[in-house]
């Protein structure tokens, strides 16, 4: 699996970015592959309404098109058009940047970066669907930076508002965004389990981000598929715990899954970071959304609701799991008359 999700993999250290690196096309020229990728990620939630979704950008800037758009929904569903709200455009035209760096799109999405980096607004009307989407997103952690400085993850808190279907739903909650740019991200599938990027975000104090394959000791439905070394099973794991910003020196992860043996249900993490703090992480994932960024692979997409023995309360995130056809066609319940 080396060779697989290379541009997940991070380092036990940390990168740096500045202001502009929020721009899009900041690096545009180092690298003229079309398969380099860029990419921008937003998300927003009611969970007493059980309400999550997505804006996403997924931009290949040598060709000058990608995929962006916007979707919520409102609990789990089978497919991605049963969203209560989903426009998404595979070839969508990268013209959409003015002289500061905003972005408004033909379909009327717009993102302005008021303070790259620390503020941003985003806005999309679509009236014929009765849908609006109005939110601020407000950095409260410095960027989580890959040590490759093309990709990073941060704490915000969004505020504002979705009308879905005419209803208005308040948005006040914190959120793990990402950012990357610049690195090459082939359409080909893979044979392999599945690869699983969970967010968490507690309070103020404590936040993280885990992306890793479940451990083969804990019997995944894939364990007689494949082999992958320990060694590979955590590609990317940070979290920001009361001030200090520190990388898990040990994860072990299963994600749990519905009767149709694919669709992610819960996450249960045991995890130690650099500094000694050991924890677990319990999410059940309570608004899935199977999505495919592209044809090779099937990314479900889902509201989290964690607990931990180590702090109070039931706190929010995100689970992105991606899988692919091999692994799909081997495990996927078949459907019975």
């Amino acid at each position: 699996m080396s060779d697989a999700l290379s541009w997940t993999t991070a380092s036990k250290e940390f990168g740096t970015v500045d202001a502009k690196d929020d721009l899009y096309r900041t690096h545009a020229d180092s690298d003229l592959d079309s398969q380099v990728t860029e990419t921008y990620y937003w998300t927003f939630f009611n969970a007493e309404a059980n309400l999550h979704g997505y804006v996403y950008f997924m931009m290949r800037p040598n060709l000058r098109v990608g995929t962006c758009g916007v979707f919520a929904h409102i609990g789990s569903k089978r497919d991605y058009l049963a969203a209560e709200y989903f426009d998404f455009r595979t070839y969508m035209s990268d013209a959409f940047v003015d002289a500061q760096g905003n972005i408004l799109t033909s379909t009327g999405l717009r993102i302005d970066f008021i303070d790259p980096m620390k503020k941003m607004r985003i806005r999309y009307v679509d009236k014929s669907r009765a849908f609006e989407l109005d939110m601020l997103q407000d950095a409260v952690h410095p960027p989580m930076v890959r040590a490759n400085g093309k990709h990073f993850e941060q704490t915000m808190r969004v505020t504002g508002s979705v009308v879905l279907d005419g209803v208005s739903y308040s948005l006040n909650h914190f959120a793990i965004r990402d950012r990357s740019w610049g690195e090459r991200r082939p359409e080909s599938g893979r044979i392999g389990p599945p690869y699983t990027w969970m967010t968490g975000v507690h309070s103020e104090n404590l936040a993280f981000t885990i992306g890793a394959f479940d451990d083969p000791e804990r019997n995944p439905n894939w364990r007689h598929l494949y082999s992958v070394d320990r060694s590979e099973l955590v590609r990317d794991a940070w979290i920001w715990d009361r001030g200090q910003q520190l990388r898990f020196a040990r994860i072990s992860k299963i994600t749990e899954r519905d009767a149709d043996g694919i669709t992610p249900a819960r996450n249960i993490i045991d995890c130690e970071t650099s500094a000694g703090s050991r924890y677990r992480f319990v999410g059940q994932i309570t608004a899935n959304l199977p999505w495919k960024t592209w044809q090779n692979a099937m990314c479900h997409v889902g509201l989290t609701r964690w607990t931990s023995p180590q702090f109070d309360g039931e706190f929010l995130g995100i689970t992105a799991e991606v899988q692919w056809n091999h692994y799909i066609s081997k495990v996927c319940v078949p459907v019975t008359s």
